[in-house]
């Protein structure tokens, strides 16, 4: 009985969330879209083939590593086991 009390409140506070989109962006092409923070930068260069990177903004100068998000589209078409 104690699991499912635990359950339920796990699934209530899911559920409780606020559906707030305050604070990111939507990026949108061809047949993709996804959701970013909107203090992050965004990169449609095409540069390693990429669709688009998307780039967390550098927190410091010691900062030597950004987090990002890359979005590449490829035919696979030609490999009939994937």
């Amino acid at each position: 009985m104690k699991y499912f009390w635990i359950l339920m409140l796990c699934s209530i506070s899911v559920f409780a969330q606020d559906d707030n989109s305050e604070g990111w962006a939507v990026f949108s092409k061809d047949n993709f879209s996804f959701e970013y923070p909107e203090d992050w930068d965004v990169d449609i260069s095409g540069q390693m083939g990429t669709s688009v990177i998307v780039l967390s903004p550098q927190e410091d100068d010691e900062d030597e590593f950004r987090e990002n998000i890359n979005v590449m589209i490829q035919d696979v078409s030609a490999y009939p086991d994937m």
